[in-house]
């Protein structure tokens, strides 16, 4: 086992590098860049830019330069953690990666807690209170939340909640919320639309581990 994992680190460096490769090869193969687009943005605003000014852009991001000589520098950057300056925004990309990085990992610990709160509670009701009413209308639930896409189910439960209770759980980023400080309100909206397929498939393996579920469903074989 020590073999296997040492042989897997040892391949990962490789691996990363080849699959970076790959992933800017896929980047810069359609035709055009990003300064193109930033150019033509700018056009169609009403703001001119000189072609002094694009080639000297041009220069400075190298994107004058060949495929491998951009690529090399690119991962130059990459491995001193120089990760460029954002042209839409004007900032650092790494402080753009690092405000979504860590919105991202509040969002799934609070996706995590919100589903095992109705997943263990209903699984457990679901073990001990096996074929009654209750049971079977949150077994319904259970396969329509793990059968229907995500993103269609939370699509379909935002808009029952906005037609039907005048609700809207469109996001973290609605416009009610944009400068609205952090609140439980907040987070509990932005993750309705999302809870019922995660807490769907935590309650169906959560009450079939419970261990009476296990001796009736082994009596039924």
């Amino acid at each position: 086992m020590t073999y296997y994992i040492g042989q897997r680190l040892l391949l990962l460096p490789f691996l990363l590098l080849v699959y970076s490769f790959v992933i800017f090869a896929i980047i810069q193969a359609p035709p055009g860049d990003f300064l193109t687009s930033y150019v033509a943005t700018l056009s169609a605003s009403g703001t001119s830019i000189s072609a002094e000014q694009v080639q000297a852009l041009r220069h400075e991001y190298g994107l004058d330069q060949s495929f491998i000589v951009q690529y090399l520098r690119w991962l130059q950057n990459l491995l001193s953690g120089n990760l460029g300056l954002s042209l839409e925004y004007q900032r650092p990309n790494a402080e753009l990666i690092g405000e979504q990085l860590v919105l991202t990992v509040v969002l799934a610990f609070m996706s995590f807690v919100f589903t095992w709160m109705i997943a263990v509670p209903t699984g457990i009701y679901s073990a001990t209170h096996q074929r009654s009413i209750i049971d079977h209308a949150l077994t319904v639930i259970n396969y329509v939340g793990v059968a229907t896409p995500n993103f269609m189910l939370a699509l379909v439960l935002m808009w029952i909640a906005f037609a039907y209770f005048g609700i809207s759980v469109t996001g973290l980023f609605s416009p009610e919320y944009v400068d609205a400080p952090w609140s439980l309100d907040r987070v509990i909206r932005s993750h309705a639309a999302h809870l019922a397929p995660g807490s769907g498939a935590r309650r169906r393996r959560h009450g079939a581990a419970h261990p009476d579920h296990a001796c009736q469903s082994a009596r039924r074989a």
